[in-house]
């Protein structure tokens, strides 16, 4: 049988990790031979069914026939994590103190791995644009509105929307204003968060 070979150039070529993985099996299972440049080389070996005894009883017995993978490294690649040194590693350098983070940011997504292994930069968080000044406006007249409650004495009280709590409404206590009538001040809009 011919030996196919397919070489993958990690310069040239841009796969995804899992694309390359998915590259070496399915061409692996058909039996190429895989070279990834400058890193490995994989091969199919294929072993027939053979006669054998078994280690544990030492019966005979038949050995059935399997597909195994060969991994060879690039002579390249083996030089650079320098497999052949048996010194050992040198002590790690402590890395200075990390800087204190300025609030916590979102999830970050990891980009498509090519063969070369990039390294995705964090992404800053999305802050939110400023508040219109028509809206700060209309908070500040709402703030201002009076709303009408019973007093202790059982008359009524006519109480600022900022003085609410000071009073003792809760967001069960009724309420009353010419635009929203009389309600439960949970059920207000403009009193949600507020009682």
């Amino acid at each position: 049988m011919a030996e196919i070979t397919q070489t993958i150039n990690p310069q040239t070529d841009t796969l995804t990790l899992g694309e390359a993985i998915e590259s070496i099996v399915s061409g692996v299972k058909n039996g190429q031979t895989i070279t990834i440049e400058g890193f490995a080389t994989f091969s199919p070996v294929v072993k027939e069914a053979r006669p054998g005894r078994n280690p544990r009883t030492g019966q005979p017995t038949t050995f059935r026939a399997s597909r195994k993978v060969k991994v060879e490294l690039d002579k390249r690649f083996a030089d650079r994590i320098d497999l052949q040194d048996s010194s050992p590693a040198p002590a790690p350098v402590p890395a200075p103190a990390p800087a204190p983070a300025p609030a916590p940011s979102p999830a970050v997504t990891p980009v498509a791995v090519a063969a070369s292994v990039p390294v995705s930069a964090p992404v800053a968080p999305v802050l939110p644009p400023p508040i219109p000044p028509e809206l700060i406006a209309a908070a500040a007249a709402d703030s201002h509105s009076k709303w009408q409650i019973r007093s202790p004495n059982g008359g009524f009280v006519e109480v600022a929307t900022a003085d609410l709590v000071a009073h003792g409404v809760t967001a069960s206590t009724p309420v009353w204003s010419q635009a929203t009538n009389w309600q439960l001040a949970g059920k207000v809009p403009e009193l949600v968060g507020i009682v």
